[in-house]
């Protein structure tokens, strides 16, 4: 059985979406929440090859937690135990971040302790995530059901882009977006979704050919 780890699976950002770009560069647990949310959506889309539909998913695991500090203790006890990834925040009263601060995190305890001790009231805030995989098995090429998947993962974003009203303003990705004709935009969004579907049966259909040859 092949092994395919969510994250692996979405190593870059395929979107071409800032916004997602800067998330991930600035908290890679909150990027693979929504990625995987994306995920959950796209897959029951992949119906060819009949093999890859209801492909074996182990979800992803998210945690979080909160503490203010006191200004003497270098340790924070979570109770948060078993992630493979923590992001640690220091945040501010409206939860908009202040710094990162260095830190160690032991899964075993779930005990983070910083490099320095925080100041007396500072808020900490972490973000803690364990992969999902996809368990693949051996007689198919993880590669294509990964492709097909990147797809529908962008079938999803685009479609709810198109549908969202509040997504109907200028989008931070291209600053020259305008909306104009709202009746024409919504038939170019949905034309466009359609293609990446049909994009998505295509390429279904061809992986489909390949393993018919190869049995």
């Amino acid at each position: 059985m092949h092994i395919v780890k969510l994250s692996e699976s979405l190593q870059y950002n395929f979107l071409n979406d800032w916004v997602l770009e800067q998330l991930l560069k600035d908290n890679p647990v909150l990027f693979m929440r929504r990625m995987s949310g994306y995920v959950q959506m796209a897959r029951p889309m992949i119906q060819t090859p009949k093999e890859f539909v209801n492909m074996p998913f182990i979800l992803p695991l998210f945690g979080e937690s909160e503490q203010i500090m006191d200004g003497v203790l270098d340790e924070w006890h979570t109770g948060q135990i078993d992630y493979e990834m923590v992001v640690v925040r220091e945040i501010d009263a409206n939860g908009d971040t202040l710094d990162y601060p260095a830190h160690v995190y032991n899964p075993l305890t779930g005990i983070i302790t910083f490099y320095e001790i925080p100041n007396d009231g500072a808020i900490m805030s972490a973000d803690f995530y364990s992969d999902g995989r996809f368990e693949i098995p051996v007689r198919f090429v993880p590669d294509d059901y990964i492709h097909l998947l990147r797809i529908a993962v962008l079938a999803v974003y685009d479609e709810r882009f198109a549908s969202s009203s509040l997504d109907r303003v200028q989008k931070p990705s291209d600053r020259t977006f305008t909306v104009g004709s709202e009746a024409n935009w919504l038939r170019e969004n949905a034309a466009k979704a359609g293609g990446i579907r049909a994009l998505l049966n295509s390429e279904g259909e061809k992986i489909e050919q390949r393993m018919t040859l190869r049995r």
